[in-house]
């Protein structure tokens, strides 16, 4: 089994911006990590909790039929002093 993190932030809490950072980053990472997708157990999305216009989950699950079967879950980022936003 494999663990891998990656993060992106966007400029605004708007859709389309969300959509196209979490699709660029989940592109990135499979690409650049040779992923089998047919292997991957689930995908855990964590967001700041300045980002209320999608979840980024949804998002991934509707521009890729390849995830189709893989559970994936949004949480929300802890939040303290100094936290990076959106």
């Amino acid at each position: 089994m494999k663990v891998i993190r990656g993060a992106t932030t966007v400029l605004r809490n708007k859709t389309e911006e969300v959509k196209n950072a979490t699709l660029e980053l989940f592109n990135k990472v499979a690409e650049e990590n040779k992923l089998d997708l047919n292997k991957v157990f689930y995908i855990v999305f964590v967001c700041t909790r300045d980002i209320k216009c999608a979840n980024p989950a949804t998002l991934l699950r509707q521009n890729n039929e390849a995830i189709k079967d893989v559970p994936l879950m949004c949480q929300a980022h802890h939040e303290y002093k100094g936290a990076l936003k959106k």
